[in-house]
């Protein structure tokens, strides 16, 4: 998932970092769809 830019980590440079951490990101084909649905409300 990391690969694939799907999570995103806490401490980037330190991957074995103690309090290392992920977040997912928004994938690249919903992050389109959000803002195709925000020009057809503008």
């Amino acid at each position: 998932m990391l690969k694939d830019g799907l999570l995103e980590r806490r401490f980037p440079d330190i991957p074995s970092h103690p309090e290392q951490a992920y977040r997912s990101m928004p994938s690249p084909a919903s992050a389109v769809g959000a803002s195709l649905e925000q020009e057809d409300n503008a």
